[in-house]
């Protein structure tokens, strides 16, 4: 493909070169003759210099370590709905959206006790499968999971409290 020619008067400021455009220009006109070929261009060499993207960006961070973390801790403090969202998809694969479906769906209340508790339910998962199950209190799940996810366990306990009871 053939690239187009312009006149050049673009940023009489800065230094121009081909076609008489200064490098953003130019860089501009030729993404619009042929995106595809830039665009595959771009991906080729964003993924070659993968490695050296993350050298560079261990070097940056550990150059000045303690505002790297005061930076992080702003944008966590300024945006925590994000910072919650994105350690629940890492973690569960819900995100904040889904949480609050489910919340709705179970008005509010834990799956195993009924109970509406005074704070956040927490999200119920399946340790081999990494499987949403639902929202519980955090009693109800420690509970679970001390019982090892196990049915037989958790029937057995029950046998056991209406024996005792």
């Amino acid at each position: 493909m053939s690239r187009p020619s312009i006149a050049a008067t673009c940023h009489p400021e800065r230094k121009h070169y081909g076609k008489g455009l200064c490098r953003p220009c130019w860089s501009k006109v030729r993404r619009a003759s042929d995106p595809d070929r830039t665009s595959a261009m771009n991906r080729a060499t964003y993924q070659r210099h993968a490695a050296h993207r993350r050298a560079h960006a261990r070097l940056r961070y550990y150059a000045d370590r303690e505002g790297a973390i005061r930076r992080s801790n702003a944008w966590n403090a300024a945006h925590p709905e994000r910072v919650r969202d994105r350690s629940l998809r890492r973690r569960y694969g819900v995100g904040m959206e889904e949480y609050r479906d489910n919340l709705v769906g179970q008005a509010g209340r834990c799956l195993i006790c009924l109970r509406v508790p005074g704070h956040n339910l927490v999200i119920d998962h399946d340790h081999t499968t990494g499987r949403f199950r639902g929202l519980l209190c955090n009693p109800c799940n420690r509970a679970i999971g001390h019982l090892r996810d196990d049915p037989v366990r958790a029937a057995s306990a029950a046998r056991y409290l209406r024996a005792v009871a």
